[in-house]
């Protein structure tokens, strides 16, 4: 499957996908802290949710997303989402 994690830098979910031999990327606008830079997008993810796309992980390598993602997981911050408290 073709995953992408948006608003993740840790890349957990990311790690236990490819652990599962999946193609998944962590996506975000800062570096990630999860020692995978290849795995990695440092951007904003509306900018290729929809798939047809190309972007360069964090490493500097081309990928090319054919198609849509299989899934896509997002985690965007609580910040801005919630009125609570």
């Amino acid at each position: 499957m073709k995953v992408l994690i948006a608003c993740e830098e840790s890349q957990a979910v990311c790690k236990a996908f490819r652990a599962k031999g999946h193609e998944a990327y962590s996506c975000d606008i800062i570096e990630c802290s999860g020692g995978h830079p290849e795995w990695h997008i440092r951007w904003d993810a509306t900018a290729i949710v929809n798939g047809n796309c190309s972007f360069m992980t964090s490493d500097g390598a081309l990928h090319r997303i054919d198609g849509k993602w299989d899934l896509l997981i997002a985690h965007p911050p609580c910040t801005f989402m919630s009125k609570a408290g």
